[in-house]
Order: structure tokens, then sequence, then C-alpha cells
């Protein structure tokens, strides 16, 4: 399946002085059949509509000949199901924190909703955590059920948040 199509290439640094960091992702798109890409392409089309606090924002797409190169957010904590095996993170984790998280999680879903589309993985695996304070959520996956691509930015001296990872999402 796609999954394994996918290719993390690391985080990038690309402004010093804004303290910019982002995650990117490769997909091989000769490991892909035609339909596969073109509903990759839709999903892309549709992240880059999205505009929402608790919502991934997707920074930029590179499409060439063989791959297509995805840059967004980068959450340097990992997934909240990382965060929460962790003994040292997941003490730092009050139900407070938590009931956070719900909320900027449900808000992040809300908007979905709103745009006409229906997030179907949402996990805590597909929860990604900034910082141990958190104070905002984003949700970012692939809507292709086959592809889980978590391509993540941070900007550092902004306030810390969550970002909810995409998962398949569909069109109402």
């Amino acid at each position: 399946m796609v999954n394994n199509k996918v290719q993390y290439k690391g985080v990038w640094h690309t402004d010093a002085r804004r303290g910019l960091q982002v995650a990117i992702k490769i997909m091989d798109i000769k490991q892909m059949n035609e339909e596969e890409t073109c509903d990759f392409l839709n999903e892309i089309s549709i992240m880059h509509r999205l505009n929402h606090p608790d919502i991934v924002q997707l920074l930029g797409v590179c499409i060439d000949v063989n791959v297509i190169k995805i840059v967004t957010e980068l959450a340097p904590l990992r997934s909240l199901l990382e965060c929460l095996r962790e003994s040292e993170l997941r003490s730092s984790f009050s139900v407070p924190v938590l009931y956070k998280f719900s909320i900027q999680i449900a808000r992040g879903m809300s908007y979905l909703e709103e745009c006409g589309l229906v997030h179907r993985d949402l996990a805590a695996r597909n929860v990604l955590v900034f910082s141990k304070d958190i104070v905002s959520s984003k949700k970012p996956n692939y809507p292709i059920a086959i592809i889980i691509i978590i391509v993540i930015v941070i900007i550092i001296i902004q306030l810390v948040r969550i970002i909810i990872v995409y998962s398949p999402i569909i069109s109402l």
C-alpha cells in the first residue's frame, strides 16, 4: 500500500532568525498507480485550503517527475500515543492538560465538519504534541485511507501547541 511508499526525510532548519523548523516527507510517485496519485494530489489540494489554529498548516508541496515532497509543521514531541508511553512525558500530562487536548481536537474536528470533511482515523497516534504545555491542537492525516503522511512544522517563537494529524478525510 501507499504507507511503505513514504520516506521520512527529517528536520530541515530553514530560517534561524524565526526559528522555523519543518519536517519533510517524500512520496515516490513511481510506486503509485494513476488513481492513487490523483487521489493524493486531490487531498493535498484540500489540505491547502484548510486554515484553522487547530489544523496543521500545509506549508508547501514540491512535485517532481518521480517524487512529491510535502512540508508542514514539526511536532518535536511526536504523537500523543508515543508521549503517553514514555513515563517522563506521561507524568507531565495531567488530567487538565489532557482535557485541553480534547477541546483542541474537538475544535479541529468541528472545523473539518464545517468544511464538509470527515476525519476517519482519529486516534492518539494521529495527535502530534509540540510541548508539555500545549496551547492548541492540529490534525493532519492524508485521506487516501492507505496514506499516513505526517509532515509538520513549528515556529519555535510561537506559543507551543499540539497538532492533530490528518487522517483519511472524505468529502461529504
